[in-house]
């Protein structure tokens, strides 16, 4: 396999994170990585915990820095996770066409302003999940990324995987969402961040096998890390599950571009 990559991890360029992109770097290279893609969090969204801290020069000053400190045995690239990328699409539009980024994710953890925690408190599992799913819909229709981030977030808030019960009651939503990723060539990504705590990644393997039965084929893989010790961590599990479903390979994002690798 001529690449092995994490593309999605964050650095303290992100509210949540302190790691030094240096140390992202490090650790990346003890796990036998091969590629990394930084992907910050980002929002023009005033009432969102990402708001007003990101710094876009100090970002590509350190990112260039480790891009030729590592080079050539690490390849890097850089890009954003936006939450809810389908409010504001036209500022995002206006802003990353002026920014060299490789890779723009789209993300909800938020729906109406409410984050997910708050959201299946209030509501209770059942209707937070509907209310979520409804949310990721509205953003694949009119949000503008290349790459759809942990499909079935909301269950690391509800603490447990969806049931069948739920995944069979939003499964014309959910059908919806993957037919038109498909339609609109956006990558659905399996983001192991979940692996340790629920025992399965995002989406699970049920969603995984739908996205396949509609015809998806562009995946990338992301370890969601915000700390060195999460680098890479369970991407080796997601690639054997991606070969199970039938994936002949994945994708990695380069200059707004998804690139094809195969396994």
């Amino acid at each position: 396999m001529d690449c092995w990559a994490d593309s999605h991890l964050h650095s303290r360029h992100s509210f949540d994170s302190t790691a030094s992109m240096e140390d992202q770097c490090r650790a990346a290279l003890a796990q036998g990585l091969s590629e990394l893609c930084f992907t910050e969090h980002f929002s023009l969204d005033s009432q969102v915990p990402t708001y007003g801290y990101m710094d876009w020069a100090g970002y590509r000053a350190e990112f260039e820095a480790c891009r030729r400190a590592f080079s050539p045995q690490l390849a890097l690239f850089w890009g954003v996770e936006v939450c809810e990328p389908h409010h504001l699409a036209g500022d995002y539009e206006a802003l990353f066409g002026r920014l060299p980024l490789d890779a723009v994710i789209g993300s909800v953890h938020n729906v109406a302003h409410q984050k997910l925690r708050r959201l299946v408190q209030e509501r209770g599992p059942d209707r937070a999940s509907a209310l979520y799913f409804q949310e990721v819909l509205a953003m694949v229709e009119t949000g503008r990324m290349e790459i759809v981030a942990h499909l079935d977030l909301i269950k690391r808030y509800i603490g447990a995987p969806l049931t069948s019960e739920q995944l069979e009651a939003n499964r014309p939503v959910l059908e919806r969402i993957l037919c038109r990723m498909v339609e609109k060539g956006l990558a659905l990504e399996i983001n192991t961040s979940t692996l340790q705590k629920l025992g399965e990644a995002m989406p699970s393997p049920w969603l995984l096998r739908l996205y396949w039965e509609l015809g998806g084929r562009k995946i990338t893989f992301g370890s969601d890390a915000h700390q060195p010790q999460r680098v890479g961590e369970g991407l080796e599990w997601a690639f054997s599950l991606a070969r199970e479903v039938g994936f002949s390979g994945f994708y990695t994002c380069r200059e707004r571009e998804l690139c094809y690798h195969a396994f």
